[in-house]
């Protein structure tokens, strides 16, 4: 059932130090910075994004293993990581966007937010939630703290690159890649979660399309409406099978890397309603986090972590 879980040799990859500027509106950076993670190992993160259609809702798959606690960044531009996981399920978590490839934007009066600091608040939140539980080692792409692309790329297609390329070195398993949407129109609302299509690799096709379901499931207990949860076809790119590949470039690379890559676009920031039910304060944004992180545990069948092993247990090193 894991595409990726099969054991994976210990390697040495190049783990990029990154640093984010987080200062999202009506949203505090100290209490922001307080969504770390209570973790056992290694971590570190960056960005992409999506729009359209409905799936409909699968079964949470059986049994997928157990779980254990883990990631951490260190501080060095460039570093050498031993990725050896020991068999336990790696996540990455992208935070959509950064300072030098900034996503959506809305001012409501003298609140302006900004995608990248609330993103990044979100996959803060969601990782500290995920590290609760057993066999789970977490990585981020970039905490939201520096001023510059973690990746120093230039172009957002190569940034979209690179945190991919950085998740295959790490041995991910799964590519979560967090946004809000912007409404082309005042009436578009809800949240909309991309999975990958039916090409190349039906088994990764398959688990992005259940793993989405169920966080739209989630989602939706917080009152979120569901406006879609579908893959999207490239027009034009085909993969090595000759097969119409997807359209949404870190879902595609993931897949071409042999993991799970979705995209989750929680809800339209534009809308005030939403910003204001959802995105207004860390309480919101932690509930986001969790439900998405509760999800992902729900469908990978995880344990939490004995509360007595968790107090005792060490911070993760994280700079962030």
């Amino acid at each position: 059932m894991m595409t990726n879980l099969i054991s994976r040799a210990a390697a040495m990859a190049a783990a990029i130090t990154l640093c984010l500027g987080m200062t999202a509106a009506a949203v505090p950076a100290e209490e922001a910075l307080e969504a770390e993670s209570v973790v056992l190992e290694p971590e570190a993160v960056s960005t992409s994004s999506a729009s359209e259609e409905t799936e409909t809702e699968e079964e949470v798959p059986e049994d997928v293993s157990a779980v254990s606690a883990e990631s951490s960044v260190t501080e060095a531009e460039e570093i050498s990581l031993d990725v050896d996981h020991d068999g336990k399920i790696v996540i990455v978590l992208d935070p959509g966007h950064d300072h030098s490839h900034t996503g959506a934007e809305a001012k409501f009066g003298d609140v302006e937010a900004h995608e990248e600091d609330l993103v990044a608040s979100i996959a803060r939140y969601m990782k500290r939630e995920l590290v609760s539980y057993e066999n789970v080692v977490v990585y981020m792409t970039h905490d939201g703290t520096a001023e510059k692309c973690p990746f120093k790329a230039e172009s957002d297609k190569a940034c979209l690159q690179a945190r991919v390329d950085y998740a295959e070195k790490v041995g991910a398993d799964y590519f979560i890649s967090l946004h809000l949407n912007k409404s082309p129109e005042a009436n578009v609302t809800g949240c909309e979660i991309l999975y990958p299509n039916e090409s190349y690799d039906t088994e990764v096709a398959d688990e992005g399309r259940v793993l989405s379901n169920v966080i739209s499931r989630k989602l939706q207990k917080l009152g979120l409406e569901i406006n879609s949860v579908h893959s999207r076809n490239s027009d034009d790119e085909e993969y090595p099978d000759g097969s119409v590949a997807d359209y949404y470039s870190v879902i595609r690379r993931s897949k071409l890397a042999g993991f799970t890559g979705i995209i989750i676009e929680h809800c339209h920031m534009d809308v005030e309603e939403e910003y204001d039910q959802y995105l207004s304060d860390n309480a919101r944004l932690k509930a986001l986090g969790e439900a998405d992180a509760k999800a992902i545990a729900q469908y990978l069948d995880l344990k939490k972590i004995n509360a007595a092993e968790i107090a005792s247990s060490s911070d993760s090193g994280d700079s962030y």
